[in-house]
């Protein structure tokens, strides 16, 4: 029997199967807007039907795992100037593409034959960074420029899968946390200000995931990322009492090869 539990900040699943009983809180799901979490559990009954059909079962895929992943992707930076919290008409934006490289860990329960719940976290390097021009909308752009580097992101998603092909292929959705070290320079005439921040938002996405051999795994996802709230640089020692830089890296979207180990 499956239970689901909401609350405003998280999520928590209660999984119950003979005489046992599971407890999974998924926390940080309040990054996620009110109607993708809509489609997302419209899609959660779609995958699983009668949640009452479910009994535990053993799987290839169920059990702990690592592994490594690689793959590229590409977002979007903005930002603006205000004076007194006023937008004074300059701003700028820039896209962010890198290829990006890390490791990942996560646990996976099956159900039923052909349904698999799971919790995936991932960490990975990108050191990709863009220097967008300042731009007047009155009357183009400017000799200044605003660079955005993102250096880090992490992730911790709850995966929803369906078990194909005997037991070797699985198809799944993903979502939850996201998070970016974004850094910010703000470079005005012969002068330059820095601001770093973690970004936390949130992921969802889709994947495919196939084992070669009785241990190993390779999977190929897409996601798509928003960070959240960006930042806000104050910038009046460059320019003028008041003035301050707001921007944020956000509409992300990524591809990912992974390889699995299974233990």
């Amino acid at each position: 029997m499956l239970y689901l539990y909401f609350t405003e900040i998280n999520y928590r699943f209660s999984l119950q199967f003979n005489d046992r009983l599971y407890n999974f809180t998924v926390e940080y799901f309040y990054f996620l807007k009110r109607k993708i979490m809509k489609k997302i559990l419209f899609a959660v009954l779609i995958l699983f039907g009668s949640v009452n059909a479910f009994a535990a079962e053993v799987s290839i895929f169920a059990g702990p795992y690592v592994g490594l992943d690689v793959g590229y992707s590409k977002g979007d930076s903005r930002g603006y100037e205000s004076l007194n919290s006023s937008p004074d008409g300059i701003f700028d934006k820039g896209s962010l593409s890198k290829f990006l490289f890390g490791g990942l860990a996560g646990y996976n329960l099956a159900f039923n034959h052909n349904y698999l719940i799971g919790l995936e976290a991932d960490f990975e390097t990108r050191n990709s960074k863009n220097l967008a021009q300042l731009t007047d909308s009155g009357s183009g752009p400017l000799s200044d420029n605003v660079e955005t580097k993102i250096k880090n992101s992490y992730s911790t998603r709850l995966r929803l899968g369906k078990i194909l092909n005997n037991d070797q292929t699985m198809v799944y959705i993903a979502f939850g946390y996201a998070g970016a070290d974004v850094v910010k320079n703000y470079n005005v005439g012969s002068g330059s200000l820095s601001k770093s921040k973690l970004q936390n938002g949130y992921t969802a996405g889709l994947g495919v995931e196939h084992f070669i051999n009785d241990t190993i795994s390779i999977k190929t996802e897409y996601r798509y990322s928003d960070y959240g709230k960006g930042t806000n640089l104050d910038v009046s020692s460059l320019l003028a009492a008041g003035y301050s830089e707001s921007s944020k890296y956000e509409n992300e979207h990524s591809v990912r090869f992974g390889l699995m180990y299974h233990f």
